[in-house]
C-alpha cells in the first residue's frame, strides 16, 4: 500500500478514536449535570416539606399558647426550636432555587414575609403589647389608612385598628425595599378575612380583635402558608417536572 494512503487511514483512524474520546467526555458530563439535576430536585422537595413542616409547627404551636392565660410570656421557650427548623429549611429553599433557576424578588418577599409573620409569634412576649400600643394609637389617628390598598369603611377602619395581625400584615409590607414585589392587595386579602369573620370585633373566631395576639398571628401564618407559601412551592415542583433545562424565575 503506498506509503501516502497509510499515512492518510491512520490519521483518520486517529480522528475517530479522537472524537470517540470527546463523545465519551460529552456523555460523561451530561450523565454528571442530570446527576446534578436530580439531586437538587429531590433536596428541593426536601427542603419544601421542612419549610412547610415548619411553618405550619409555629402555627400550632402559637395557636396552642393563645388559649392558655400568659401563653405570650412562653413564647420564645416554646417556639424556638421549630423557628430554627424554619430558619435552617427555607435556607436549603434558597440553594435549591438558585442551583434550579427559580430564584426571584416573588419567591424572596413571599418567603421574608413569612418570616416575619413566624417571628411575630415567636416574640409574641414583646410584640404583644407593642401591638396594643399600635392599636390605641391608630384608633386616635387613621393616618395609615391612606397607606392601604383599598379603601374601607368607617366602621371596619375601627376593627382593622385593633386587629393584632392586620397590624402585622401592615408592618410587614412597610419592610419590602422599593422596587421589590410587595404582593400588592395582601393588606386587603387579609382585611377582608378578618371582616368576614369579625362581626365589628362581637364575634369569637381566631379572627377576631376579641382573640389574644397569638391567637391572631398563628392563624395570619397558617392563612399565608396555605395561600401564597404552598401554592408557590408547588408552581416551583412543577415547573421543574415540566422541564428542567428552561427554567426562569416564579411569579
Amino acid at each position: 500500500m503506498d506509503v501516502t494512503v497509510v499515512d492518510a487511514l491512520s490519521a483518520v483512524f486517529s480522528g475517530l478514536a479522537a472524537l470517540g474520546g470527546i463523545v465519551a467526555v460529552i456523555v460523561a458530563v451530561r450523565a454528571l449535570t442530570i446527576a446534578r439535576e436530580a439531586a437538587s430536585v429531590e433536596q428541593l422537595f426536601l427542603a419544601t416539606g421542612d419549610t412547610l413542616a415548619a411553618l405550619q409547627e409555629i402555627g400550632r404551636l402559637g395557636s396552642r399558647l393563645g388559649q392558655v392565660p400568659g401563653g405570650e410570656a412562653q413564647s420564645r421557650d416554646v417556639i424556638s426550636e421549630a423557628f430554627e427548623r424554619f430558619l435552617a429549611a427555607r435556607a436549603r429553599v434558597d440553594l435549591c432555587f438558585e442551583s434550579l433557576g427559580l430564584a426571584g424578588d416573588y419567591p424572596e418577599t413571599v418567603l421574608t414575609l413569612a418570616h416575619n409573620y413566624a417571628a411575630g409569634v415567636l416574640q409574641a412576649d414583646e410584640f404583644a403589647g407593642i401591638s396594643r400600643d399600635i392599636a390605641a394609637d391608630d384608633l386616635l389617628d387613621d393616618e395609615w389608612v391612606k397607606e392601604l390598598s383599598w379603601k374601607p369603611s368607617g366602621p371596619d377602619v375601627l376593627v382593622l385598628a385593633q386587629s393584632a395581625s392586620f397590624q402585622e400584615v401592615r408592618q410587614s409590607l412597610e419592610l419590602i425595599p422599593d422596587g421589590v414585589v410587595r404582593l400588592e392587595g395582601l393588606d386587603h386579602w387579609w382585611g377582608a378575612r378578618i371582616l368576614e369573620h369579625d362581626s365589628y370585633g362581637h364575634a369569637r373566631s381566631v379572627y377576631s380583635i376579641d382573640a389574644t395576639y397569638l391567637t391572631q398571628t398563628a392563624r395570619l401564618i397558617d392563612d399565608f402558608t396555605s395561600e401564597y407559601v404552598q401554592p408557590m412551592f408547588s408552581a416551583g415542583v412543577r415547573q421543574v417536572a415540566r422541564s428542567r433545562r428552561k427554567m426562569k424565575p416564579l411569579q
